[in-house]
């Protein structure tokens, strides 16, 4: 088919056709991959060799270079070809030389559309960057077609520039003048469709950024885990772009979509938003016993032997000083011995058999006051709080802590995500369950959990580990941190393949400033 002498017939495939095209660009909503159809598509509509799209900047009055493709040149630069532009923006005023204007510029001011058949014996318009161009590549640039991008206020939002329409057998010839309606209808098409996607990616900037804002404030709670959940988001993408990079092996068939790693970013930077609700007390809790409360416990003991002493001359005779000074320091003695001990238990992340029978047998001691009233050494509480085995936190403590994970997924289950991230919920709630069904809340086994969710797992628990110092432990080393993530992967607690890949990969260098820090230690 050439590009004239139409038919009824072949004008009703031509209009078929457009719409098709509208249709599919309407469809697509990342901004690089559509400038890129934009060209692609009118490119083959029109059998151009060559094409570029422009995007108006009215803060700088410019127009600024998205996609450039020259066909016979195999050029291909913007959007999704890895291709950085780097020329120059053409700007929107006169040269100021001959008072010619860029062709591009011109049509961006007019919101005219300029069908040039050789743009070498065109008048009116400054080609010189056209022609270095030309020179540089051997190439020769003739027929044009620069079209506006207008959007629904009918304002210019960019420029399209068609270059060398050919005809079947491959020669140039210029672009008729019946193709114009047609290329302007569907250029309408494609600046709606570009502004709704750049509506799209601007509402999806806002909802980052308030994400990023209400995770950071959340962490501002407690100084010592800040930066925490943005790691865990740079992790778990990293992860999920590791396992698209397999050609082989459990991994070779999966794939997800660059929607699906945005998703799980915004969920790692979600995964503890339900720490809203856990009191700091819990969250910055370093012992098992403040030290106010230590404290207490000291009074307490002082009282003690106060009382004691004074008890050994309840008989009514006469108290010598030195009797009761020497009574009140054996008691005493004995006690701030078992003060020193309840000092070291307290600060203990591990604690023996043999080290709480002792404080158990101490919380059974108790002394009486002048009025009869009995004290206990220990308060209930304060054994409580002293008998944890490990780390810091009673049984109470630490449903309060796990409580955040279903909290999380109440908070996120009420906002409305946009289709393509109503899975962050699941992925959040999943960041916790471990593959031998040991973990929380719902203690899923095994394909019961996502690669999503057991992804983040793995990212939490790295992070969690070689974070700096926490209240309840120091950083762990690099390499005794990925000891750990293999030895719990083998016991059944994390998916083997994520962890062998998260090491084999090294993935943790995507942390800004990771490797700096290793390098330091």
């Amino acid at each position: 088919m050439t590009h004239f002498d139409y038919s009824a017939e072949q004008y009703e495939q031509l209009i078929s056709k457009l719409n098709d095209i509208g249709i599919s660009l309407s469809a697509e909503k990342n901004i690089s991959r559509l400038t890129e159809r934009i060209v692609d598509e009118l490119r083959s509509f029109t059998n151009a060799d060559a094409g570029a799209l422009y995007i108006l900047n009215k803060t700088k009055k410019s127009l600024q270079f998205q996609i450039v493709q020259t066909e016979s040149l195999n050029i291909r630069m913007g959007g999704t070809s890895g291709i950085a532009i780097t020329w120059s923006d053409v700007m929107l005023e006169l040269n100021g030389k001959e008072n010619l204007q860029n062709i591009s510029a011109y049509v961006a001011n007019t919101g005219e559309t300029v069908n040039i058949p050789d743009v070498y014996k065109a008048d009116g318009f400054d080609f010189g960057q056209t022609k270095v161009f030309d020179k540089k590549n051997n190439y020769r640039t003739k027929s044009t077609l620069t079209l506006p991008l207008i959007d629904h206020n009918r304002s210019v939002i960019g420029v399209l520039q068609l270059i060398n329409a050919r005809d079947e057998a491959g020669e140039i010839i210029p672009f008729k003048t019946e193709f114009e309606t047609l290329v302007r209808s569907l250029a309408s098409q494609a600046a709606i469709a570009l502004e709704n996607a750049k509506l799209i990616a601007d509402l999806r900037n806002l909802f980052k950024s308030l994400v990023v804002y209400s995770s950071k404030a959340i962490e501002a709670r407690s100084p010592h885990t800040a930066g925490h959940s943005g790691r865990v988001a740079t992790l778990s993408k990293e992860i999920l772009k590791a396992i698209n990079r397999q050609n082989d092996g459990v991994f070779a068939d999966v794939y997800f979509s660059p929607e699906q790693i945005e998703e799980i970013e915004y969920a790692g930077w979600l995964h503890d938003i339900g720490k809203i609700g856990v009191p700091e007390a819990v969250l910055e809790k370093e012992n098992k016993l403040t030290d106010d409360q230590i404290d207490i416990i000291r009074e307490r003991f002082l009282l003690s032997s106060f009382y004691n002493a004074c008890y050994d001359y309840e008989d009514g005779r006469r108290m010598e000083w030195s009797d009761f000074k020497n009574s009140f320091h054996h008691y005493w003695k004995n006690l701030l011995d078992e003060l020193k001990y309840i000092q070291k238990i307290n600060e203990l992340n591990f604690a023996k058999d043999h080290e709480l029978k002792r404080i158990r047998e101490l919380a059974r001691t108790y002394y009486f006051d002048f009025n009869g009233k009995r004290h206990d050494l220990l308060t209930n509480f304060e054994l409580e709080n002293l008998e944890v085995r490990k780390g810091n936190l009673t049984e109470e403590e630490r449903k309060t802590i796990q409580s955040h994970v279903t909290e999380s997924y109440r908070i996120l289950k009420a906002i409305p995500f946009m289709e393509d991230l109503d899975g962050i919920p699941n992925m959040v709630i999943e960041h916790h369950e471990y593959l031998n069904g040991a973990g929380y809340p719902y203690g899923l086994r095994g394909d019961e959990i996502t690669l999503q969710g057991r992804a983040i797992c793995v990212a939490d628990v790295f992070d969690a580990l070689t974070a700096k110092d926490r209240p309840y432990k120091k950083s762990v080393p690099l390499d005794r941190t990925l000891e750990i993530l293999q030895n719990d992967a083998e016991s059944g607690l994390f998916d083997k393949n994520i962890v062998d890949l998260f090491v084999q990969e090294k993935l943790y260098f995507a942390l800004p400033g990771f490797r700096k820090k290793i390098n330091k230690h």
